[in-house]
């Protein structure tokens, strides 16, 4: 299933397409170091980090403190990031957790990165399923 993302919002809607429910019993089958999530949300989070910094090169009250302007070199640095970033965060959407910890990880990394937003009944679950007895054995924010 391909999902098109647009908005933080949307992320957390695709978690609603989440087999949840199978969870505990592919869980004990899979050993959670071969979860492909986790290489998903390394990706994701590496490309969320390049794109931040893109930001503070492109924002023009911050320029201006520093004296400088803003380049058609930052602009284009600032397309680019955004756009590894969104395929990075698509990919991460794409990919299956095949583990709980796995599940728990993208969870806890979808809700905080989704945070500041407005998270409805979608998001809102995701937050619940993060204090759920079934994950709570995993540790996380809760």
């Amino acid at each position: 299933m391909t999902v098109t993302v647009t908005t933080r919002r949307a992320v957390v809607a695709g978690l609603a397409a989440a087999p949840v429910a199978g969870l505990p019993a592919i869980a004990s089958e899979i050993p959670a170091d071969a979860d492909p999530i986790f290489a998903a949300l390394e990706r994701h989070k590496a490309a969320e980090r390049a794109f931040i910094r893109t930001c503070d090169l492109t924002d023009e009250a911050r320029a201006e403190q520093e004296g400088r302007e803003v380049t058609e070199a930052d602009e284009a640095a600032w397309d680019s990031a955004r756009e590894v970033e969104e395929a990075a965060l698509q990919a991460l959407i794409d990919t299956a957790p095949t583990s709980k910890a796995g599940a728990r990880a993208a969870i806890d990394w979808l809700a905080d990165y989704d945070r500041g937003c407005a998270l409805r009944h979608v998001g809102q679950f995701a937050m619940t399923l993060l204090h759920s007895p079934v994950l709570a054995d995993l540790g996380g924010r809760s």
